[in-house]
This record gives structure tokens, C-alpha cells and sequence, in this order.
């Protein structure tokens, strides 16, 4: 599995610049699927510059999918953060 960044073997940064294309996305949806499967600390996604209202929106919702649930949040944290710049 390869990232961007690993912090402390516990963090995981994932940079992209310009979300501006399907085909960024889905490779980004790719990586992020493998993370979920694959790494037990917690992933940053970072969006760097220009993108698309709707790519954002479509990523914004996978990585919410995420989330633990109301019951689950005692139990467990939270694995995937999006940070948009």
C-alpha cells in the first residue's frame, strides 16, 4: 500500500491536487477503499487547489459513509478526515 505521507505509523496523508476529473476521483475512491480494508490508524485526505463542486460532494459523502455510527461512537473513533484548501 503506498501513500503520500505516514505519520508515526499511525496517521496516513493522502494529498490530491485538482479533483477536477472522474477518473481522479475514482482513483482516489480506489485508494480510500484500500485504506479502510487495509490501515488501522486514521487517513487524512487532503484536496490541494481547484475542484470540482461535484467530485467534492461525491467524496465528501463516501468518506462520511465512514463515520461511526451514534452507538458505535463510544466504541470507536473516527478513521477518515477530508480537509479541503
Amino acid at each position: 500500500m503506498k501513500s503520500d505521507i505516514v505519520v508515526d505509523d499511525h496517521v496516513l496523508i493522502e494529498l490530491k491536487a485538482g479533483l477536477n476529473s472522474t477518473a481522479k476521483l475514482q482513483r482516489l475512491l480506489g485508494q480510500i477503499e484500500l485504506y479502510e480494508s487495509n490501515w488501522k490508524g486514521e487517513v487524512i485526505v487532503v484536496i490541494c487547489g481547484d475542484a470540482d463542486r461535484d467530485l467534492l460532494k461525491t467524496l465528501r459523502k463516501k468518506i462520511e459513509s465512514y463515520a461511526p455510527s451514534f452507538f458505535s461512537t463510544l466504541l470507536d473513533d473516527q478513521k477518515f478526515f477530508l480537509c479541503e484548501k
